[in-house]
């Protein structure tokens, strides 16, 4: 069969692409979901900037060649480690949130827990925010997506409770959904301070009560 117009003519004696060995991928020598969960651990105590890629490679136990080959250097593992931190969460707040009626109820005691179960390194997510000039943007964005979600849910049970009757008038829920979002992240952050569990679950009631009807 002849070429492409302007091709030179194939060789009778070579092989067609046809014949040609195909390339078959060597499988990976580690556990990747095993590895970006020691990533996550890695990152989340020490930040972006505070976690070098010889701490990495020790904690992950992925060979140089094969991070680099996957993730393409320490922001693209950063970008993978929160997007596993992130599935985590979200199955969290679905459970917290997405189940059962919606009402301020849910809301307060979700809030309620994040407040006693707080972790002394904060959250991963809020952490990178506040490193926001040293983390890759495209890990920023998965962070605010994230964010933009919880406050959604926040929002769809707000409005449950506004047409109940559970809110006080004036209270809009898209803007009471924002303070319970920046009411979370501060769960986290304060979370990382020697504060009482009992004076956040008390800051968590006053902004509940102070919405509700």
């Amino acid at each position: 069969m002849p070429g492409a117009p302007g091709s030179p003519p194939r060789d009778a004696g070579s092989p067609s692409p046809a014949d040609l060995p195909r390339i078959v991928p060597r499988p990976r020598s580690y556990d990747r979901d095993a590895a970006l969960d020691r990533a996550v651990e890695a990152f989340w105590a020490t930040g972006y900037r505070g976690t070098s890629m010889r701490v990495l490679l020790a904690a992950t136990r992925i060979p140089p060649a094969s991070l680099y080959a996957e993730f393409g250097g320490k922001a693209g593992l950063f970008l993978a480690a929160v997007e596993r931190y992130i599935e985590g969460g979200r199955r969290e707040y679905e459970r917290a949130l997405c189940a059962g009626e919606a009402g301020l109820a849910v809301v307060r005691r979700h809030l309620d827990a994040r407040a006693f179960g707080g972790d002394p390194r904060g959250c991963l997510l809020v952490n990178a925010l506040a490193e926001r000039s040293e983390v890759p943007p495209d890990a920023l964005a998965r962070a605010d997506a994230f964010f933009a979600w919880v406050r959604g849910q926040y929002a769809r049970h707000l409005r449950a409770a506004r047409e109940r009757g559970e809110l006080r008038a004036g209270a809009e829920p898209e803007a009471v959904a924002f303070a319970l979002l920046a009411l979370d992240q501060g769960l986290a952050l304060a979370g990382k301070l020697p504060v009482e569990r009992t004076r956040l679950s008390e800051a968590v009631r006053a902004l509940i009560d102070a919405v509700a009807a």
